[in-house]
């Protein structure tokens, strides 16, 4: 393919994902995170019931579950599986020690999985180039417009 179908064709196909998450996002979804990160979350709530939370103090608790114990800090959002650390999304672990404090797991959910910032991140366009009515000499003006 010449490199500058394969360019246009690469436009293309970004330009329509841009416009379907687009859509996805706007009015269908409720709550403050995505969806497919609030299933997950329910997974994990599920999970926790069959957690024994020990309370250490100052927001520290050892948790016991079939596999072993495992230490929750709340505060530096850390627990010794490393879920929530490496996905940002609160394991069994730290939602049975939120059942303990009453805190509310989506509040404890990084940033990245909200509602807001998807809606953030692709809530721009890709705006397209005449190609056959102007030559290249009029590409520099069309840029400096759309930018």
């Amino acid at each position: 393919m010449p490199i500058l179908s394969m360019f246009e064709k690469i436009r293309c196909q970004i330009t329509n994902r841009i416009y379907t998450k687009q859509q996805e996002a706007t009015g269908k979804w409720t709550g403050t995170i995505c969806p497919k990160v609030k299933k997950k979350l329910d997974r994990h709530i599920e999970i926790a019931a069959s957690c024994m939370v020990y309370p250490a103090g100052g927001g520290i608790f050892s948790v016991n579950d079939k596999y072993g114990t495992n230490i929750v800090d709340i505060n530096v959002r850390s627990c010794d599986c490393r879920r929530w650390q490496l996905t940002g999304i609160p394991c069994c672990h730290a939602i049975a020690c939120f059942r303990h404090d009453d805190i509310k797991p989506e509040t404890m959910v990084h940033e990245c999985y909200s509602i807001a910032t998807y809606r953030e991140a692709y809530g721009y366009n890709i705006w397209t180039v005449r190609q056959n009515t102007m030559g290249k000499n009029e590409w520099g003006r069309c840029a400096a417009t759309y930018l």
